[in-house]
Formats: C-alpha cells, structure tokens, sequence
C-alpha cells in the first residue's frame, strides 16, 4: 500500500506543476518589463526510482498562456545521484522530463542541472527522514446549536528536526454508527497535492501543525473521526510555500523581498526541487463528546 499511495502522488504532481506554470492572464501593456525564466517543477519521493521534472518558461505577460507555448521540450535534463548522473528524457504522453534513477535514499542528497538556449538553472535537495509522531488531537472550539455543527482545532506534534517540515496532504472525517458497523464518511479536502499541502516546521521543541477552523456536523449517536495522511519534505519546501500563498511586490521583476516566493532554484530559473517522504500510514484521530 505504501507504494500506492505514493506512485499516486507522484502523477499527480505532474498534473499539478503543469497547472502552477498555467496561471498567467493577459495584459494588455507592451510596456510592462519581461525576464524569461525558466520554470521548473519536481519532487524527489524516498523509495521511488523514477523521477519527473517539469519545465518551461515564463511568457510576456502580453502573451496568453498556452502549454504549448511555454513548455520546453529541448532542454538538457539532468538529476546528479550519489550514484551518478542521469538525464532526463522529454515524455510527449506527460510533457515532462522522465528518468530512472537508483531508488531515492532517505538521507541522501541530490541536484538539479537544467540547460536551455544558453540558460543555467540548478537545485539541490535532501531527502527528509520521517519525525516521530507525537501527538494527534482534535479539540472542539465551540458549538453552533443552531446549526447542529460543531467547531474544531486539529494538532499534530512531531519530533523535531531543523531539516524538514511536516506537511498534512490530506484529511477525512468519518463517522461510525455506535450500535452497528455502518459506516458513512463526510469529507473535506480528500485530496491535497504536495504544493497546497499545509506545512508546519520546527519550534526548537517539536513540529507543530495545526489546521483550524472546520465544522461538522455532529450527532450523538456516531463515532466520529479523523483519518490524516502525511509527508515530510525539504526544509526549504515551508518558506516556499508559505510565501507562495502571499502576494510578491514590485522591488524587482523576480524579486527577492520576503513577500516574494522563497524558490529553491538558482541561476537563470524559478521552482522547486524538493525532497519528500511520505509516511508509512493513515492516522485515525477520534473526536471526543
């Protein structure tokens, strides 16, 4: 099961970085300043062997997105291994760079070298071990009568470690009927990718994640719980994807104000190349009355 869970992820990753390089919208302004970058997009997954790297170009902002117009499929590829190099061939099924490396070691580390038209772009990253699970728990903020729902607050403690954070990819609530084995399933975000993963890195104590607020509805005579699917990833994935989520300013094209995305990528590209490990398990959470 272990190898499902991930080999599922890692298509969708596919999907999803195609879908970051897509959210352009056509300006109408001739004047505004234009940088082309390239774009690059990949996750390192402990355990698996193939990796998928996605990579394009940045468009004038005059320019209206297409995947044909802004992805690459004539750059030079190439992942260095402990083991040694390997390029990276051009899949026109994924539209994404493929190739077979040993399988991904816990611990190891591992670098990024794309070329295009005289462009540099380089990344390296270190596979995450997985944190101790400390402490799960769901906590009722408040109850809404009215609406026969019920507020929640949902912890998640881990050992800490200063090279990763601990992201939650998804979360299911289900509820069991106490008197038989029925079962039915409420659902909230039954599937995050890695990039909107909620992170949460170390306070010098544990890693502490939280998510709140949510409601559900609550009835007596159910048991309900939480079933959380986590990962670790590269520490620099955290800074990434909380200033992500932010609003960059204009101190420069590609700035590097801390509003601005904390990519992982050096030289003439922006992206990610980031290490994960997923974990072994579903956890169940119940939610006390």
């Amino acid at each position: 099961m272990l190898l499902s869970f991930r080999t599922i992820y890692v298509l969708v990753l596919c999907l999803i970085a195609s879908f970051i390089t897509g959210c352009e919208e056509t300006v109408e302004n001739p004047d505004l300043p234009y940088e082309e970058k390239i774009v690059i997009g990949a996750y390192l997954v402990a355990g698996e062997k193939e990796v998928f790297v996605n990579v394009s170009k940045t468009l004038p902002l005059t320019q209206k997105y297409t995947v044909e117009a802004s992805t690459l499929s004539d750059a030079v590829v190439t992942i260095i291994c402990p083991e040694g190099s390997f390029n990276a061939l051009y899949d026109t099924r994924t539209k994404s760079y493929r190739t077979t490396i040993p399988t991904i070691s816990v611990g190891a580390r591992y670098e990024l070298d794309v070329k295009w038209k005289g462009k540099k772009a380089k990344a390296n990253t270190r596979i995450p071990g997985l944190p101790s699970v400390l402490n799960l728990s769901a906590t009722v903020d408040y109850q809404d009568n009215s609406r026969y729902s019920r507020y929640y607050s949902l912890t998640c403690d881990f050992t800490n470690d200063p090279n990763i954070c601990v992201g939650l990819l998804s979360d299911m609530l289900s509820s069991e009927k106490r008197s038989d084995s029925v079962t039915r399933e409420y659902t909230y975000n039954i599937l995050n990718s890695f990039y909107n993963a909620k992170t949460a890195i170390g306070n010098g104590e544990y890693i502490r994640l939280k998510k709140k607020p949510n409601y559900y509805f609550y009835e007596t005579e159910y048991y309900k719980y939480y079933s959380l699917f986590f990962a670790a990833f590269d520490a620099p994935y955290h800074a990434m994807n909380l200033s992500g989520n932010g609003y960059g300013n204009d101190d420069s094209i590609f700035g590097s104000s801390g509003s601005n995305p904390k990519f992982n990528i050096s030289g003439e590209g922006i992206g990610y190349f980031i290490g994960v490990n997923v974990f072994p398990r579903i956890y169940w959470v119940p939610i006390e009355y």
